[in-house]
């Protein structure tokens, strides 16, 4: 996990190094665009992960193992179910939990 104090911190370098890491998926969590207390950082975040969906798409290794996720605050609760969700997918990719 890296905690950054905005999601726009997070670089196509951070995502792409948990891949060459071996990390079978990822995803950041973001504000929802009108509760960014930084204005735009969600909105960086959007444009850098779905730039490295593309390139995972393009590398043929699957876009569908990056996500973001815009949340509402309060986050924590929101974000332990997503853990759980996605780790299940991980385990189980023919599961649909959305």
């Amino acid at each position: 996990m890296i905690k950054v104090l905005c999601s726009a911190k997070i670089s196509q370098d951070h995502l792409l190094r948990a891949f060459e890491l071996g990390a079978e998926g990822a995803f950041v969590v973001s504000c929802q665009g009108q509760t960014c207390h930084f204005a735009k950082g969600s909105f960086w975040a959007n444009k850098r992960v779905g730039y490295v969906q593309r390139i995972l798409k393009d590398l043929d290794f699957g876009e569908e193992r990056l996500k973001i996720f815009n949340l509402e605050p309060p986050y924590a609760a929101q974000i332990g179910a997503l853990i759980q969700k996605q780790s299940a997918q991980r385990r189980n990719p023919k599961v649909d939990l959305q």
